[in-house]
């Protein structure tokens, strides 16, 4: 039963063993193509013909995120290209990112790099700074926690010569077991992980209920709607979202707000019959923040998409607590072993059958 508890526990170890090699992997790959970028990616000035800061309300939070999106008009080998480049990534900080947008101003110019082999793919914020190479830190950050975890948990479960002890010696030590120790380890951890992601689910959920709740509805009319493409040149796919203008009345005053989709998805057709059905002048029932009126939701419902975040962190968190309340009751309970020779239920310390006699030694 040791043995099989043993394996059972390296090959827990070896899975986040793995896991972090491959997340360190990931680190590398994302950290050797940014790199390839400051050193083979030539430099070109560009003329920002656009530049706004984009807004994409957050349903995990109620806050909306913002990001930079800039037009750049520049010459490569004596053609004229205009290509829209953004960040890729979103913050709450409103101020940065305004500050941002203003320092790439309409008729400012600034040194972009471009890929030599498709001269319509950009970066404007390429250099030795953390946001260039967020992706390989975060990719690096999770590879060494996994696998400092996995190599901690081989090291415990590590199989042990056993010593040879008199009789009357081994019966007077206590039984301690090592993998009933890697067992509490991974349990230990496992455990408060789901506990983690049940409250962020709960959090999550009871937010996007409250918003169904407590935030008024209110007929709106579509000022503009847009399809949002993004390239990705990691590995040349193209995904799609949408973008609406709202106008309408809230207390007794007109409002003016922007909403978007807070994903983006491969399928054009989806986005596409969602653009138009949002075409300008329609009207659609929206739902506001009474806080704050420019805080509005235009796909708040009982649908999957509304909660996919508390789903997503409830079907985590079941899976890592139930896990590790199972590893850690395994590790505390005692091992039910029984007799070979007549079934009679015995002792982990038994070394014969107190019913029969008969050795022990094979279970």
């Amino acid at each position: 039963m040791q043995k099989k508890t043993g394996l059972a526990a390296r090959g827990v170890g070896g899975i986040f063993l793995l896991v972090g090699l491959g997340l360190l992997g990931g680190a590398v790959y994302t950290g050797n193509q940014q790199y390839a970028i400051l050193k083979s990616w030539p430099t070109v000035d560009a003329l920002t013909t656009k530049s706004r800061v984009t807004e994409v309300p957050s349903q995990s939070t109620g806050h909306s995120l913002y990001s930079v999106e800039i037009e750049f008009q520049y010459r490569v080998d004596g053609k004229e290209y205009v290509t829209v480049s953004s960040l890729p990534y979103s913050t709450p900080d409103y101020v940065r990112m305004k500050r941002m947008a203003d320092d790439f101003g309409i008729g400012t110019r600034h040194a972009i790099r471009y890929n030599p082999t498709n001269p319509g793919d950009i970066r404007f914020n390429a250099g030795y700074n953390f946001d260039f190479f967020l992706m390989p830190v975060l990719f690096g950050g999770m590879g060494l926690v996994f696998g400092l975890v996995g190599v901690a948990i081989l090291w415990f479960a590590r199989p042990k010569p056993e010593l040879e002890w008199p009789p009357a010696a081994r019966e007077a030590l206590p039984a301690v077991s090592n993998d009933n120790r890697v067992l509490r380890l991974v349990g230990g951890i496992f455990f408060p992980l789901g506990l983690c992601f049940l409250a962020v689910a709960w959090y999550t959920g009871s937010h996007q209920y409250s918003i169904l709740k407590s935030w008024p509805a209110v007929d709106a009319q579509v000022a503009q709607s847009r399809m949002i493409i993004q390239r990705s040149s990691k590995n040349r796919s193209t995904t799609y979202s949408a973008e609406m203008n709202f106008q309408y009345r809230a207390d007794g005053k007109e409002y003016s707000t922007p909403a978007s989709l807070d994903y983006s998805t491969g399928n054009y057709a989806a986005i596409k019959r969602m653009v138009d059905d949002y075409a300008p002048r329609t009207h659609h029932p929206i739902r506001y923040n009474p806080s704050d009126p420019n805080d509005i939701r235009f796909d708040a419902g009982y649908t999957l998409g509304f909660f996919l975040l508390p789903i997503i962190f409830g079907g985590m968190g079941l899976i890592f607590s139930g896990v590790g309340m199972g590893l850690l009751y395994a590790s505390f309970s005692k091992t039910k072993r029984r007799c070979p020779s007549c079934g009679h239920k015995v002792g982990e310390a038994d070394g014969v059958c107190p019913k029969c006699a008969a050795p022990l030694s094979s279970l």
